[in-house]
């Protein structure tokens, strides 16, 4: 009850600050990204597990095939769970630049699959076709609602590491007027990727992140991580 009454002196003598509360426009989009990074997550996670899979069976297409659900990976999986095992005519399913590679294709492809293995196999690649449906449902909803804001998002496309996804994550849990946020500094401690200060006698003893939004630390990590390795 004391904290409750010396709450609400505060508030009569205005020395609090609202919350950050997203409009309902925002929290709509919010839902949807929030949604869609989930869906992606799933779908790493099953493409994870078609690597296991293959590896089991000693197909290491992963060693020559960066996306295994990629046009190349997805025609050389599509013949084999229909019973084609023979590596040099798996080998020419390849695209692109990964024609190069064929004899490197031929020996990642000399395995044998049993016959779980192309139940499982099968499985995993319908649960990952009907994610990829969910996944593009999901980015044309967002693109939908987000249109009147096209052309800011194609000017924050610009800055390197970020990419339309990740915007659209930001404007989800950040939003596009950034008015509610006094600064940079602000914004970025909100988000929780402002290092600690926790020093005594002139030692620094801890300089961890606090929390803050999780969805957005994973996009602006992310993007840092990429402009980190992205070449001048």
């Amino acid at each position: 009850m004391k904290d409750a009454e010396w709450i609400a002196d505060l508030l009569q003598h205005g020395l609090l600050k609202a919350s950050f509360i997203p409009k309902p426009q925002q929290q709509e989009v919010r839902d949807l990204t929030r949604t869609r990074t989930t869906l992606i997550q799933e779908r790493s996670r099953l493409v994870n597990r078609i690597h296991k899979v293959l590896e089991d069976a000693n197909l290491k297409i992963g060693s020559v095939v960066s996306d295994s659900t990629g046009m190349t990976g997805s025609a050389i999986l599509n013949v084999l769970i229909h019973g084609q095992e023979h590596p040099e005519r798996l080998a020419d399913l390849a695209h692109g630049s990964l024609r190069k590679k064929r004899e490197q294709l031929i020996a990642a492809l000399q395995g044998q699959l049993k016959v779980h293995h192309l139940v499982l196999l099968q499985e995993l690649l319908t649960l990952v076709a009907s994610l990829d449906h969910s996944i593009a449902r999901l980015d044309r909803e967002i693109a939908e609602r987000l249109h009147p804001f096209e052309a800011l998002i194609t000017r924050i496309d610009e800055v390197t590491g970020l990419a339309r996804r990740g915007i659209e994550v930001l404007f989800g849990e950040l939003g596009w007027d950034m008015s509610q946020f006094p600064d940079a500094a602000h914004a970025a401690s909100w988000v929780g990727i402002c290092p600690g200060n926790h020093e005594t006698g002139g030692k620094r003893l801890s300089g961890r992140i606090r929390q803050g939004n999780r969805w957005a630390k994973a996009v602006l990590v992310q993007a840092a991580h990429a402009a980190a390795h992205t070449q001048s």
